[in-house]
This record gives C-alpha cells, sequence and structure tokens, in this order.
C-alpha cells in the first residue's frame, strides 16, 4: 500500500517548486505540469498497478495542460517570468 502513495510525491515536489517563498508562481506552471507528467509517465512504466492509479490523473493533467498553452496569462507570464528554470531541479 505505501508504495501506491509514492504517486504523489512528484506532485507535491512539483507543489513546493511553484510556490516560490509561499508565492505562486505562475510562470512555471506549464514546465512544471511538463515534469510532473513524464514523472508519471516513468512511473506507470515500472508498475501496471501504479499505471492504473495514474492514469485518470495523466488524462486530467494532458487536458488541462493544453488548455493552459493556450492562455494569454500564461503565454505572456512565461514570457516574462524569468526564473523558470529554477524549477527544473
Amino acid at each position: 500500500m505505501d508504495k501506491e502513495w509514492e504517486v504523489l510525491n512528484p506532485a507535491a515536489k512539483i507543489q513546493q517548486a511553484m510556490s516560490y517563498e509561499k508565492t505562486p508562481v505562475l510562470a512555471g506552471a506549464v514546465p512544471a505540469l511538463h515534469i510532473l507528467i513524464i514523472k508519471w509517465h516513468e512511473m506507470s512504466e515500472q508498475s501496471t498497478r501504479m499505471a492504473d492509479l495514474i492514469a485518470p490523473g495523466l488524462v486530467h493533467l494532458e487536458k488541462y495542460l493544453a488548455s493552459m498553452k493556450e492562455s494569454p496569462a500564461y503565454i505572456i507570464t512565461m514570457v516574462c517570468h524569468l526564473s523558470i528554470p529554477h524549477l527544473v531541479s
């Protein structure tokens, strides 16, 4: 059962990265979701059981990410905010 909770670890790390000193960083939302999607795909490949748990979240994230990429608010903040690379670590 503990292994199933590991699926939340990448999401928690992404959430922390997006909350820069307790201030949300909108510019980091798209890159952060990309990282989370990659991590969850990796976890899905390691275990069929994990894949079953992750699949619904991936569907939701990928739809949300697609809509974010078309939003002028996200596009403008990503262009204007220069500290995006801190989310990659």
